[in-house]
């Protein structure tokens, strides 16, 4: 009986060190009533197509080639003086080390970044970048995609690749 209380004192100091907290995290955010109408494309949803590049544009590491501007129209926003971006995110085929997208197709190696019109990349589940303010209900967001060669692209092939985005307003 007393082999049986020491153990169970013994269990019951141990469980206690596993559940001990090393720290507290606290989240903070704000809901907003603010939305706009995404106008391009039908429902949201649009295609960029990228031109076709050679290979020896992408022959070696971080090499990029065939930017294009896209834009992002919105109207019928609900707030103006309000800061807008499109957060840009996948489940399946973001890079966790680069940011870009892997495509569903593609050679070996070639993947497709984003980036602002500055040229700040947007990392496909990282921090919007891109903010433009809501003026008379609209905005006009601008970003580019490209090839990104993760390595030396040796063959050729046809490139998809498929991400969502959200419209955060800060």
């Amino acid at each position: 009986m007393k082999k049986s209380l020491l153990v169970l004192l013994m269990a019951s100091s141990v469980s206690a060190s596993v559940l001990a907290a090393d720290g507290t995290i606290t989240f903070n955010g704000e809901i907003t009533a603010t939305t706009c109408d995404v106008i391009t494309g039908t429902n949201g949803d649009f295609t960029v197509t990228l031109p076709t590049v050679s290979t020896t544009a992408l022959a070696s590491a971080g090499a990029t080639a065939g930017n294009t501007s896209f834009v992002i129209e919105l109207a019928n926003c609900t707030a103006s003086g309000v800061d807008v971006a499109a957060n840009f995110e996948s489940l399946t085929s973001g890079d966790a080390v680069t940011g870009n997208l892997n495509p569903t197709t593609a050679p070996a190696n070639v993947q497709i970044g984003l980036a602002d019109q500055a040229g700040n990349l947007a990392k496909v589940n990282g921090a919007p970048v891109g903010r433009q303010p809501i003026v008379g209900g609209a905005a006009t967001l601008a970003y580019q995609a490209f090839y990104y060669a993760k390595d030396a692209v040796t063959a050729p092939g046809l490139v998809t690749a498929q991400v969502n985005y959200t419209l955060t307003y800060p």
